[in-house]
């Protein structure tokens, strides 16, 4: 009589012959395998060894039982055309459903291959950082705005390290951003300083820039959002820095004048004027058109890439008459940090970056009381405008009014007997 014994999930037919000997089979392949004892515990001693190969895949799984044995058939069948043992197999979709959860293993690679498929180029950070800085040099941006994204996107590189564009996450992002800041001495140790909101929203922004350059490259996935898109803007306070005073600039526009000439254009320009540093700093003197009052900015030159012209006040025509019929570029020596330390500590000017036109755009504002003319003179948004230029005060506590306004744009020098009054009007 035939008789059935079960070791584990594997299944063996056994009888007992006339001679008092046991008796179990299995297939292999083709042939047909059996093993026999004289005892069925030392049989079943030997089957439990036959049944640990056969589950380990020593052994030829035509041996297992009848559902185990079509299952593994089927399996080895289709996994042929790619040389994947039936194992490795297993153990890699546990693994992808582990990570997927309730989503079918299939779905997710037709997704996969609807929104990447083979187009897709691993490309590391630093690679993709090179690249895009070089793509900067053929457009039509400031040296100010190349300057600023080649020290940001360098130190973001140095942050990631070696890890690939399509590897790098939000929680990356947002730990970059937030490390944005300075160090600054506080008795015996150095404390950090995080940048303001609006900084750290600059940074994000070249982040930003930067991911959809790798998505147009194909470092990254097509027609989605970007890792850098899913970082929040910070929220960014009024900045309600306090201006200089118009006694203030007289003061800095005398002492350039008697001490530091050269630097007198770069000063009276960014105080009487909407223009940025950066856009100053490359003027030639033939972008001055006396006659007609302006001074014409080409978009090489500009931060927003487009031309635009500036007027020349009579005060800007009173400090600049000594360079009335000058020749070359406006600005030969272009350290401004030196020029601006100067006037800290030689002449006690409590001077900070981009005082000077916060201060023309506090006093424009205060004279005209229309934001969007403002916003369009200096080249920026109305809601920066209104973010940040509304209940100015100045660094000795009084409010920006008409009446400072008045003398601030409106300031000429007080001596000379040879300044010639522009005849058009402001």
């Amino acid at each position: 009589m035939t008789n059935e014994l079960k070791i584990g999930r594997v299944t063996f037919p056994v009888c007992t012959q006339a001679d008092g000997r046991h008796v179990a089979w299995w297939k292999e392949g083709s042939r047909r395998r059996r093993a026999t004892a004289t005892s069925m515990d030392k049989l079943k001693a030997r089957l439990q060894r036959i049944a640990a190969q056969l589950l380990s895949g020593e052994l030829d799984a035509a041996q297992l039982d009848t559902g185990d044995h079509r299952a593994y058939l089927a399996a080895r069948t289709a996994l042929s055309p790619f040389h994947i043992p039936v194992d490795l197999a297993a153990r890699e979709y546990a693994a992808a459903r582990e990570l997927l959860g309730d989503i079918a293993l299939l779905d997710a690679v037709r997704f996969y291959k609807r929104h990447a498929g083979v187009e897709i180029i691993e490309r590391a950070v630093k690679a993709v950082v090179l690249e895009f800085l070089q793509s900067q040099t053929s457009e039509n941006l400031s040296a100010s705005y190349r300057k600023q994204c080649r020290q940001d996107l360098a130190r973001f590189a140095a942050a990631v390290g070696e890890k690939l564009c399509s590897e790098i996450t939000a929680a990356d992002i947002e730990t970059f951003v937030d490390a944005t800041g300075h160090e600054r001495r506080d008795g015996e140790q150095r404390v950090f300083v995080p940048s303001s909101g609006s900084r750290r929203n600059q940074v994000r922004g070249t982040v930003v820039t930067l991911f959809k350059f790798a998505r147009e490259r194909k470092y990254l996935l097509a027609d989605r959002r970007t890792q850098a898109d899913a970082v929040k803007r910070r929220k960014a306070v009024g900045a309600g820095k306090p201006v200089w005073t118009p006694a203030l600039l007289r003061r800095a526009l005398e002492c350039t004048l008697e001490h530091e000439r050269e630097w007198l254009p770069w000063l009276a320009i960014s105080a009487l004027t909407n223009m940025r540093t950066g856009a100053i700093l490359q003027l030639d003197w033939s972008d001055f058109h006396w006659q007609a009052g302006l001074i014409e900015v080409a978009a090489t030159r500009s931060k927003v890439s487009s031309r635009f012209v500036v007027r020349i006040t009579p005060a800007l025509t009173s400090w600049l008459e000594l360079w009335r019929h000058a020749r070359g570029p406006v600005m030969a020596n272009k350290r401004i940090a030196d020029f601006t330390g100067r006037l800290r500590s030689v002449y006690g000017l409590p001077y900070q970056k981009n005082v000077l036109r916060h201060s023309w755009i506090s006093y424009r504002l205060a004279e005209c009381g229309q934001i969007e003319v403002v916003a369009d003179e200096a080249n920026t948004s109305a809601k920066k405008i209104r973010s940040n230029y509304r209940q100015i005060k100045t660094v000795t506590g009084e409010m920006v009014t008409k009446e400072l306004a008045e003398k601030w744009l409106r300031i000429q020098p007080e001596h000379g007997t040879n300044i010639v009054q522009a005849s058009f009007a402001l």
